[in-house]
C-alpha cells in the first residue's frame, strides 16, 4: 500500500538532497511549486480543497523524485490537473496550460512543449548557469541592442557586413533569404533594431535621480529586460524665466501610503519617472527593471541605465484613483 506517512529522516534525505542541491534550495523549490499550485487554482476558481490536494501530491512526488530531474513548475501543473480529477473539479489540460502562461514568464514557461508529444527535457535545476547568445558586435554576453562598445550604427554595419550577417534577424545568411517576420522597432522597417540609422536623438534629462520607469506601452516579460528603450522629454535651456506646467496632487502607492507629490506635466514625453527619495517614502515594491537608453536632448551619446518599474496611484478630485506605471 502507498506510504503517505514519512519519518524526519526520509523527509531530509530526499533524492534532491543526494543529487547535491542543499536543503535551503530544495525548501525554495517546494514553497515556488506550492504557490504556484494555489495562484493558478485560484485563478481557475479552484475550491481549496482541490488546491491543497494538489500541493501533496507536489510534496510527495519529491519525495521520490528529484528537482534536478523534473522541474518544479511542470510537475505542479501536473499535480493541478490530478488534484481536479481527485475532486471532482476537473479541468482541461489546455486551460490549466493557458493559466500557467499567464503566471509564469517566458523564460520559465519555455520549459513547456510546445507540442504535448515531444518529450520534455529534464530542467537540471537553477544551479546551471544560462548561457546568452554573445552579441554580435563585441562578443560580450549582452544584446545588441544594449551593445555600449559598438554605438555607432555605421560600425556595427560593417561588422555585420564582414560577418556575412543577415541585417534583419543578425543570423548567418542573407537578408534576402531571411525568414523572420520582425522588424525594427524604432522606425518598423525591414532590419535590426541596432543598426537603425533613425533612432530619436531625445530622451529624458534630469539632474535628480530617479529609478522608476512607465511601463505603459511594453509589454511585461523577463526577456524584456534585454532591450533598451529610449526615453525622451522636452526640457528647455534659456537664461530667462521658464513657466513650468505643474501641480499637486495626493499618490498612493500598494503599500497604501499616501502623500502630497509636486507633479510635472510635459506632453512630449515617452515614459514618467519619479525621484528615489519618493519611491523610498511611499515604500514602492519593484515589479521588474528595464534597460533604458538615456542621453541629453539632440546628444549622440547614449548610456544604457537599468531602472526598476512600480505601480502608483493618484488621487483625482472626484476621490477615485488613477493607476499610473513608473
Amino acid at each position: 500500500m502507498p506510504c503517505w506517512y514519512f519519518d524526519k529522516k526520509e523527509i531530509r534525505n530526499t533524492p534532491t538532497h543526494r543529487d547535491g542541491i542543499d536543503p535551503t534550495t530544495e525548501a525554495r523549490y517546494r514553497r515556488e511549486g506550492a504557490r504556484f499550485i494555489i495562484d493558478a487554482g485560484t485563478k481557475m476558481g479552484l475550491r481549496y480543497d482541490t488546491c491543497a490536494t494538489g500541493v501533496v501530491y507536489f510534496h510527495r512526488f519529491y519525495l521520490f523524485h528529484s528537482f534536478k530531474d523534473f522541474h518544479r513548475y511542470i510537475t505542479a501543473a501536473g499535480c493541478l490537473f490530478l488534484a481536479g480529477k481527485v475532486e471532482e473539479t476537473p479541468k482541461k489540460c489546455k486551460d490549466i496550460v493557458k493559466i500557467t502562461q499567464s503566471i509564469l514568464s517566458p523564460q520559465l514557461f519555455s520549459v513547456f512543449s510546445e507540442d504535448p508529444k515531444v518529450r520534455l527535457k529534464p530542467q537540471r535545476s537553477e544551479l546551471a548557469v544560462h548561457t546568452r547568445k554573445p552579441c554580435i558586435y563585441c562578443g560580450e554576453s549582452h544584446s545588441p541592442n544594449t551593445c555600449m562598445k559598438i554605438v555607432d550604427q555605421k560600425a556595427r554595419l560593417e561588422i555585420l557586413k564582414q560577418k556575412k550577417a543577415c541585417f534583419n534577424c543578425l543570423g548567418n545568411h542573407r537578408v534576402t533569404d531571411c525568414k523572420s517576420k520582425g522588424t525594427c522597432k524604432q522606425c518598423g522597417r525591414k532590419h535590426h533594431t541596432s543598426i537603425c540609422l533613425n533612432k530619436s536623438q531625445s530622451s529624458f534629462s534630469s539632474n535628480s535621480n530617479p529609478n522608476y520607469n512607465n511601463n505603459d506601452n511594453t509589454p511585461a516579460s523577463s526577456d524584456q529586460q534585454d532591450i533598451a528603450k529610449t526615453a525622451s522629454a522636452m526640457h528647455c535651456t534659456t537664461y530667462s524665466q521658464v513657466l513650468l506646467k505643474t501641480a499637486i496632487a495626493t499618490v498612493h502607492s500598494n503599500a497604501q501610503v499616501s502623500m502630497d507629490a509636486n507633479i510635472l506635466f510635459d506632453e512630449g514625453v515617452q515614459r514618467s519617472f519619479i525621484t528615489d527619495s519618493l519611491a523610498e517614502q511611499l515604500e514602492l515594491k519593484p515589479k521588474g527593471t528595464e534597460a533604458i537608453s538615456i542621453s541629453g536632448f539632440g546628444g549622440g551619446n547614449e548610456s544604457v541605465r537599468h531602472l526598476k518599474t512600480a505601480d502608483i496611484f493618484v488621487l483625482t478630485e472626484d476621490g477615485s484613483r488613477t493607476q499610473l506605471n513608473y
